[in-house]
Protein backbone atom coordinates (compact mmCIF):
# COMPACT_ATOMS: atom_id res chain seq x y z
CA UNK A 1 0.00 0.00 0.00
CA UNK A 2 2.89 1.98 0.58
CA UNK A 3 4.73 2.00 -2.31
CA UNK A 4 1.14 2.68 -4.34
CA UNK A 5 0.89 5.75 -2.39
CA UNK A 6 4.35 6.75 -3.96
CA UNK A 7 5.01 10.51 -2.56
CA UNK A 8 1.87 11.14 -1.56
CA UNK A 9 2.47 9.01 1.86
CA UNK A 10 5.72 11.16 2.78
CA UNK A 11 4.73 11.78 5.90
CA UNK A 12 6.44 10.10 9.86
CA UNK A 13 3.60 8.02 9.81
CA UNK A 14 3.17 6.76 5.80
CA UNK A 15 -0.14 7.42 5.76
CA UNK A 16 -1.99 9.41 2.49
CA UNK A 17 -1.45 13.21 2.96
CA UNK A 18 -2.68 15.13 -0.11
CA UNK A 19 0.06 17.68 -1.01
CA UNK A 20 -1.47 20.82 -2.49
CA UNK A 21 -4.77 22.91 -2.97
CA UNK A 22 -6.52 25.63 -5.41
CA UNK A 23 -4.43 28.43 -4.54
CA UNK A 24 -3.26 31.58 -7.32
CA UNK A 25 0.44 30.56 -6.81
CA UNK A 26 -0.25 26.80 -7.40
CA UNK A 27 -1.98 28.15 -10.68
CA UNK A 28 0.95 29.73 -11.52
CA UNK A 29 3.04 27.35 -11.31
CA UNK A 30 1.47 24.71 -13.08
CA UNK A 31 1.20 27.20 -16.05
CA UNK A 32 5.00 27.65 -15.83
CA UNK A 33 5.50 24.25 -15.68
CA UNK A 34 3.84 23.51 -18.61
CA UNK A 35 6.51 25.58 -20.45
CA UNK A 36 9.02 24.09 -18.99
CA UNK A 37 8.30 20.72 -20.04
CA UNK A 38 9.29 21.90 -23.20
CA UNK A 39 12.78 22.87 -22.79
CA UNK A 40 13.32 22.33 -18.86
CA UNK A 41 17.23 22.09 -19.37
CA UNK A 42 18.32 25.33 -20.77
CA UNK A 43 20.31 27.32 -18.15
CA UNK A 44 17.69 29.52 -16.09
CA UNK A 45 14.23 29.89 -15.50
CA UNK A 46 12.91 32.59 -17.68
CA UNK A 47 14.90 30.83 -20.45
CA UNK A 48 13.02 27.89 -19.95
CA UNK A 49 9.86 29.63 -19.89
CA UNK A 50 10.70 31.37 -23.02
CA UNK A 51 11.52 27.94 -24.95
CA UNK A 52 8.48 27.21 -23.85
CA UNK A 53 6.07 29.82 -25.38
CA UNK A 54 8.28 29.90 -28.73
CA UNK A 55 7.03 26.02 -28.61
CA UNK A 56 3.54 27.05 -27.89
CA UNK A 57 3.84 29.93 -30.41
CA UNK A 58 4.69 27.68 -33.11
CA UNK A 59 2.59 24.78 -32.18
CA UNK A 60 -0.41 27.03 -32.19
CA UNK A 61 0.21 28.41 -35.27
CA UNK A 62 0.41 25.16 -36.57
CA UNK A 63 -2.73 23.97 -35.69
CA UNK A 64 -4.22 27.51 -37.00
CA UNK A 65 -3.63 25.75 -40.37
CA UNK A 66 -5.37 22.65 -39.50
CA UNK A 67 -9.19 22.40 -40.99
CA UNK A 68 -11.18 20.42 -38.62
CA UNK A 69 -9.91 18.61 -35.06
CA UNK A 70 -9.90 14.92 -35.54
CA UNK A 71 -12.18 12.77 -32.67
CA UNK A 72 -8.13 11.59 -31.76
CA UNK A 73 -7.44 15.74 -30.96
CA UNK A 74 -10.08 16.03 -28.82
CA UNK A 75 -9.45 12.79 -27.13
CA UNK A 76 -5.78 13.86 -26.31
CA UNK A 77 -7.63 17.97 -25.18
CA UNK A 78 -9.96 16.02 -22.68
CA UNK A 79 -6.29 14.25 -21.48
CA UNK A 80 -4.87 17.22 -20.94
CA UNK A 81 -7.67 18.78 -19.32
CA UNK A 82 -8.05 15.59 -16.89
CA UNK A 83 -4.36 15.86 -16.01
CA UNK A 84 -4.86 19.59 -15.66
CA UNK A 85 -7.17 19.58 -12.94
CA UNK A 86 -5.46 17.01 -11.11
CA UNK A 87 -1.75 18.73 -11.29
CA UNK A 88 -3.20 21.94 -10.59
CA UNK A 89 -4.36 20.69 -7.03
CA UNK A 90 -1.53 18.11 -6.48
CA UNK A 91 2.12 19.15 -6.37
CA UNK A 92 1.86 21.83 -10.06
CA UNK A 93 5.59 22.63 -8.99
CA UNK A 94 6.85 19.43 -9.88
CA UNK A 95 7.62 18.39 -12.95
CA UNK A 96 8.24 15.16 -13.32
CA UNK A 97 4.40 13.89 -12.68
CA UNK A 98 3.71 16.32 -16.18
CA UNK A 99 5.53 13.25 -18.46
CA UNK A 100 1.54 12.24 -18.82
CA UNK A 101 1.30 15.56 -21.47
CA UNK A 102 3.68 14.51 -23.65
CA UNK A 103 2.22 11.90 -25.28
CA UNK A 104 -1.10 14.17 -26.21
CA UNK A 105 1.04 16.79 -26.89
CA UNK A 106 2.93 15.38 -29.49
CA UNK A 107 -0.12 13.55 -30.91
CA UNK A 108 -1.44 16.88 -31.23
CA UNK A 109 1.77 18.82 -32.70
CA UNK A 110 1.83 15.46 -35.48
CA UNK A 111 -1.75 16.67 -36.40
CA UNK A 112 -0.47 20.09 -36.72
CA UNK A 113 2.15 19.67 -38.71
CA UNK A 114 0.17 18.53 -42.06
CA UNK A 115 2.16 17.51 -45.13
CA UNK A 116 5.25 16.52 -46.56
CA UNK A 117 7.17 19.01 -44.10
CA UNK A 118 5.88 17.12 -40.81
CA UNK A 119 8.42 14.44 -40.67
CA UNK A 120 11.26 17.08 -41.49
CA UNK A 121 9.86 19.27 -38.79
CA UNK A 122 9.04 17.11 -36.03
CA UNK A 123 12.94 14.90 -36.79
CA UNK A 124 14.53 18.56 -36.47
CA UNK A 125 12.93 19.09 -33.15
CA UNK A 126 13.59 15.43 -31.97
CA UNK A 127 17.03 16.21 -32.64
CA UNK A 128 17.46 19.92 -31.66
CA UNK A 129 16.06 18.59 -28.17
CA UNK A 130 18.11 15.54 -27.96
CA UNK A 131 21.72 17.06 -28.71
CA UNK A 132 20.21 20.08 -26.09
CA UNK A 133 19.25 17.27 -23.45
CA UNK A 134 22.67 15.68 -23.90
CA UNK A 135 24.62 18.81 -23.73
CA UNK A 136 23.16 20.13 -21.05
CA UNK A 137 21.40 17.89 -18.60
CA UNK A 138 22.28 13.96 -19.46
CA UNK A 139 26.50 14.41 -20.39
CA UNK A 140 26.62 16.74 -16.88
CA UNK A 141 24.66 14.34 -14.81
CA UNK A 142 26.46 11.35 -16.31
CA UNK A 143 30.37 12.64 -15.41
CA UNK A 144 30.74 11.46 -11.97
CA UNK A 145 33.57 13.83 -11.37
CA UNK A 146 30.49 16.76 -11.66
CA UNK A 147 28.35 14.83 -9.85
CA UNK A 148 28.03 16.30 -6.16
CA UNK A 149 25.67 13.87 -4.59
CA UNK A 150 27.51 10.98 -6.04
CA UNK A 151 30.78 12.63 -4.98
CA UNK A 152 29.69 13.05 -1.31
CA UNK A 153 28.43 9.68 -1.02
CA UNK A 154 31.59 8.20 -2.19
CA UNK A 155 33.31 10.83 0.43
CA UNK A 156 31.11 9.96 3.45
CA UNK A 157 31.70 6.13 2.50
CA UNK A 158 35.47 6.65 3.14
CA UNK A 159 34.67 8.18 6.52
CA UNK A 160 32.26 6.64 8.24
CA UNK A 161 32.09 3.27 9.84
CA UNK A 162 29.85 0.53 8.46
CA UNK A 163 27.08 1.19 11.01
CA UNK A 164 26.76 4.46 11.38
CA UNK A 165 23.46 6.34 9.88
CA UNK A 166 23.15 9.53 7.04
CA UNK A 167 21.18 12.52 7.79
CA UNK A 168 20.15 13.19 4.12
CA UNK A 169 17.45 15.75 2.86
CA UNK A 170 17.55 15.56 -1.12
CA UNK A 171 19.49 13.38 -3.39
CA UNK A 172 21.14 11.50 -0.41
CA UNK A 173 18.14 9.74 -0.04
CA UNK A 174 18.90 7.70 -2.92
CA UNK A 175 22.66 8.10 -3.54
CA UNK A 176 23.62 7.22 0.23
CA UNK A 177 22.38 3.71 0.47
CA UNK A 178 23.18 2.84 -2.79
CA UNK A 179 26.76 4.53 -3.55
CA UNK A 180 27.92 4.96 0.43
CA UNK A 181 25.83 1.55 1.60
CA UNK A 182 25.04 3.45 4.55
CA UNK A 183 21.67 3.96 6.00
CA UNK A 184 20.19 7.10 5.37
CA UNK A 185 18.12 9.36 7.65
CA UNK A 186 15.65 10.65 5.94
CA UNK A 187 15.06 14.06 7.45
CA UNK A 188 11.62 14.42 5.78
CA UNK A 189 10.18 11.78 8.01
CA UNK A 190 10.81 13.83 11.18
CA UNK A 191 8.05 16.97 12.40
CA UNK A 192 10.15 18.79 14.54
CA UNK A 193 13.53 19.14 15.86
CA UNK A 194 12.60 17.19 18.84
CA UNK A 195 11.51 14.53 17.37
CA UNK A 196 14.80 13.85 15.34
CA UNK A 197 16.79 14.51 18.37
CA UNK A 198 15.21 11.54 19.89
CA UNK A 199 15.65 9.28 17.08
CA UNK A 200 19.78 10.42 16.80
CA UNK A 201 19.76 9.89 21.06
CA UNK A 202 17.87 6.59 20.46
CA UNK A 203 21.04 5.76 17.35
CA UNK A 204 23.76 6.90 19.19
CA UNK A 205 23.38 5.08 22.82
CA UNK A 206 22.49 1.99 20.40
CA UNK A 207 26.29 3.17 19.05
CA UNK A 208 25.44 4.12 15.61
CA UNK A 209 26.59 7.24 14.71
CA UNK A 210 24.67 10.06 12.73
CA UNK A 211 26.74 11.47 9.81
CA UNK A 212 25.77 14.67 7.98
CA UNK A 213 25.52 14.68 4.46
CA UNK A 214 27.26 17.99 3.09
CA UNK A 215 23.52 18.72 1.39
CA UNK A 216 21.81 18.71 4.52
CA UNK A 217 23.84 21.59 5.42
CA UNK A 218 22.89 23.47 2.33
CA UNK A 219 19.18 23.15 3.12
CA UNK A 220 17.48 25.75 5.06
CA UNK A 221 14.60 23.50 6.28
CA UNK A 222 16.91 20.73 6.96
CA UNK A 223 18.87 23.20 9.49
CA UNK A 224 15.72 24.37 11.33
CA UNK A 225 15.31 20.08 12.35
CA UNK A 226 18.93 20.21 12.90
CA UNK A 227 19.22 23.24 15.82
CA UNK A 228 20.14 22.65 18.92
CA UNK A 229 22.56 19.47 18.03
CA UNK A 230 25.97 19.87 18.23
CA UNK A 231 28.46 18.48 15.62
CA UNK A 232 32.18 17.55 14.66
CA UNK A 233 34.17 17.28 11.49
CA UNK A 234 35.18 13.67 10.97
CA UNK A 235 36.98 15.00 7.15
CA UNK A 236 36.27 17.38 3.61
CA UNK A 237 35.29 16.76 0.36
CA UNK A 238 36.88 19.66 -1.44
CA UNK A 239 35.24 23.12 0.31
CA UNK A 240 32.66 20.74 2.10
CA UNK A 241 32.89 19.84 5.72
CA UNK A 242 31.53 16.14 6.47
CA UNK A 243 30.24 16.07 10.47
CA UNK A 244 28.92 13.65 12.46
CA UNK A 245 26.49 14.45 15.53
CA UNK A 246 28.45 14.49 18.88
Amino acid sequence: TIWLLGSAALTTSKSFLWHGGLSLSGIWAWLTMCLRIFCDPLEGFWASVAAGLLAFAALGLAGLGARDLRPKARACLLWLAGYALLYVLWEPYTIVYRITDLLPLWFLAAEALKGRGRVAALASWAVLAGALNAATAVGPRADIARNEAYQDAIAIAKLAPENAWVAVSSAGQVYVPYFAHLRPLNLRYFPDAEALKARVDALRAAGDPVIVAPEVLADSSAGVLLSGLEFREIGRRGGSAIYEIR
